[in-house]
C-alpha cells in the first residue's frame, strides 16, 4: 500500500501566511505615509518667506524680559497646525512656534522641525495667538512670591 506524504505546512497555511504578510505591509505603509490634511478654521497656510518677514517685524519691536519662563500655553489652532504638518510632511520630529506680527497684529507661526533640529519650511501655518503664550503671563499657576 502506497502512502502519500503530506508537506510539513499545508499549502493553504502558506497562502494564508502570505496574505497576512502582504496585508500587514499595506497597512504599515498606509499608516506611515504622510496623509492629506484639511486645515481647521483658524489656520492660514503661508509661505516660509512670509513667516520670516512676520518674525522679523515682531523682533523689531520686541522687548526683553527678565521673568523666569515656567511653561507655555498652546491654543487648539496651534495644536491643529502641528497635526496638519505631522500628517502632511514626512520626517517631522518636532515643532517650533515663532512669534510674529502681521500688519501690526500678533500672530503665531508654526513650523515642523526635522531630526537635525532644522525648520521644515515646506508647510508653515499662521494662527491667532489668543490664549497662548509663555507663562507668565499666560498661566494660572500663582507666582512663588505671591
Amino acid at each position: 500500500m502506497e502512502t502519500k506524504s503530506t508537506p510539513f505546512l499545508p499549502v493553504r497555511c502558506l497562502v494564508l501566511l502570505g496574505v497576512v504578510i502582504v496585508a500587514t505591509a499595506v497597512v504599515t505603509w498606509f499608516l506611515a505615509r504622510p496623509q492629506s490634511y484639511e486645515p481647521a478654521s483658524g489656520l492660514v497656510q503661508i509661505t516660509n518667506d512670509e513667516a520670516l518677514q512676520m518674525q522679523a517685524t515682531f523682533l523689531e519691536t520686541a522687548t526683553p524680559t527678565e521673568e523666569v519662563v515656567r511653561g507655555m500655553s498652546l491654543n487648539i489652532n496651534q495644536y491643529n497646525a502641528m497635526e496638519g504638518i505631522k500628517r502632511s510632511v514626512a520626517g517631522v520630529a518636532g515643532f517650533r512656534i515663532y512669534y510674529g506680527l502681521d500688519e501690526g497684529a500678533p500672530v503665531m507661526l508654526i513650523k515642523g522641525v526635522d531630526a537635525a533640529q532644522q525648520d521644515i519650511t515646506t508647510l508653515v501655518y499662521k494662527t491667532n495667538p489668543g490664549g497662548s503664550g509663555l507663562c507668565p503671563p499666560v498661566c494660572d499657576m500663582p507666582d512663588a512670591n505671591d
